[in-house]
């Protein structure tokens, strides 16, 4: 039986990762007129039919050499189910969505902010970054005012931008209504993003277990949440961020190496911006939490892991200076005991630094306010080369209770040189004046050093907020010797702590509920 997603089904399938299509035509209430040539001159709803404004639907394709291809500057509506390109030039847009209207914006086509022949020719031969044009958005809003429509962007929408300092979709005046995302975006160029929100948001901001967004750029982001969002941010698909055009070392070329190493990429999501309705990393719930369905009805089943990744020094995930409202988990089987947080990873998190000497982050919160705090159900892990590797930071962060019932994986690899500075990986790190009440680990929190010196601690609290700690999982902090041969003097012995709480001067709880002693396997121990 087809699914109808009504009230309080809608809002399980946002939950749950659904994609929604967009139709072919929005809902007839104005004039409307459809182009299927070649089009080689730019497109305004406002004069689309005859000199009147009309609904614009685009079977066709449209290519300009610069400035904007399409611009819905009426109270209108632009689907594009064919193909849009704008030409190597600075300061162009494929598509405008003018700030004061109202009308809508589907996409199932392509939209294509191209490069030059010889910049595809320098991307393919160079290691280092090419200079592309500047100030390019394939979909932007923007404008004196507030936009009125939704957002949305079907599973086969590919949004492809060749640019410095540029967007995918960037909203940068204000919008009220849904933007559903299941499309692709390819991102090449500094400073860029796949998806950037300057303006403020009325409605949530969602995207489908089909969007995938590759950003490749130093200093590029794949998610930019910059301005507030009254309502949710769910992230259900994939993301790669990388400064890096070479994801592989040169054991032959040291050079080439240090020159990949400072190459560095943004975060795969960053937000700096309230959100009221919470961040959730999509992913399958909790074990007994997915609801059944009635007679009758299609099975509601677990989502796909959306999955966040960083190749480099940047987080696959940042929180900071925002204020996280509690995610909504209403359509769960029993809200009460999932509880209620600001942050809820269901998902994988990863960051690999890689290259040598590159410390890294899987997520990191700072300067911020997590309603309630943030849950883990799914994977967050950091590997690093040489450097400091952390899973979970938080930072001058209120997050009153942690959960993990997943997995936090942590390693930081040393290499065949003897006397090297020592380094640490940790699995969750709570630093400066962060407020953090409650730890309770139900999952797996593995932190593993190969190194002569250095340490490998499961859970640190520095700042002795930390009032009770319980633990009804495995947490794991061990030492692997690395490849030298042997230790040099000089160098400090390895530290494995699986728990670190010597900063409370207070009393702090401490609940084990499994074994807690160091024999027998891994699945049955503490530490």
């Amino acid at each position: 039986m087809k699914k109808n997603y009504t009230g309080r089904a809608f809002r399980m399938a946002l939950l749950l990762g659904a994609s929604f299509a967009a139709p072919g035509l929005f809902t007839a209430a104005h004039a409307q007129v459809t182009e299927s040539g070649d089009i080689t001159t730019p497109i305004n709803t406002s004069t689309a039919d005859n000199g009147s404004a009309a609904d614009v639907i685009l079977d066709g394709t449209i290519t300009v050499e610069e400035g904007t291809a399409v611009s819905v500057d009426s109270d209108n509506t632009f689907t594009n189910n064919g193909a849009i390109t704008v030409n190597a030039s600075d300061d162009s847009v494929g598509v405008l969505l003018g700030a004061g209207f109202s009308g809508g914006f589907a996409n199932s086509g392509t939209i294509t902010m191209d490069r030059t022949q010889e910049q595809e020719d320098e991307a393919n031969d160079s290691v280092a970054p090419v200079d592309f044009a500047d100030n390019r958005t394939a979909i932007l809003v923007q404008g004196s005012g507030t936009f009125t429509g939704d957002i949305t962007l079907t599973s086969t929408s590919q949004v492809t931008v060749f640019g410095d300092m540029s967007a995918g979709l960037g909203i940068v005046g204000d919008l009220v209504g849904e933007t559903q995302i299941d499309g692709d975006f390819t991102i090449r160029g500094a400073d860029s993003q796949a998806v950037s929100i300057m303006g403020e948001m009325l409605g949530d901001l969602t995207f489908g277990s089909a969007s995938s967004l590759n950003v490749e750029g130093v200093g590029s982001t794949g998610v930019l949440v910059a301005g507030d969002i009254d309502g949710a941010f769910i992230f259900g698909g994939s993301v790669q961020v990388t400064g890096y055009t070479d994801l592989t070392p040169d054991a032959d070329d040291e050079v080439a190496n240090v020159i990949q190493a400072g190459q560095q990429g943004g975060a795969g999501i960053k937000v700096s911006g309230d959100i009221s309705g919470g961040l959730l990393i999509n992913g399958a719930v909790p074990d007994g939490q997915l609801p059944e369905t009635g007679e009758g009805e299609e099975e509601i089943l677990n989502p796909v892991a959306a999955t966040v990744t960083s190749f480099g020094g940047s987080p696959a995930v940042l929180v900071s200076g925002a204020i996280l409202g509690n995610v909504n988990t209403s359509d769960l089987v029993d809200p009460a005991t999932y509880g209620s947080f600001g942050f809820v990873n269901r998902g994988v998190l990863t960051a690999q630094g890689i290259y040598d000497g590159i410390d890294t982050f899987a997520s990191i919160f700072e300067n911020s306010n997590l309603t309630d705090g943030l849950r883990n159900d799914g994977t967050i892990r950091s590997a690093s080369v040489n450097a400091d590797a952390v899973s979970v930071l938080i930072n001058n962060t209120s997050a009153p209770s942690v959960f993990s019932g997943g997995v936090v994986e942590t390693q930081a690899r040393g290499t065949a040189q003897d006397g090297d500075a020592p380094f640490a990986a940790i699995g969750i790190l709570i630093q400066g004046t962060s407020a953090v009440n409650a730890v309770t680990n139900a999952g797996v929190i593995n932190t593993v050093l190969t190194s002569d010196s250095g340490e490998a601690v499961g859970v640190r609290d520095e700042t002795g907020s930390v009032v009770s700690f319980i633990n009804r999982g495995v947490v794991a902090a061990r030492s692997l010797d690395d490849l030298a041969t042997d230790n040099v003097e000089g160098d400090d012995p390895v530290a494995t702590i699986a728990y670190d709480f010597s900063a409370n001067t207070s009393g702090i709880s401490i609940t084990n509920t499994v074994s807690d002693t160091l024999s027998g396997n891994l699945a049955d121990r503490a530490n």
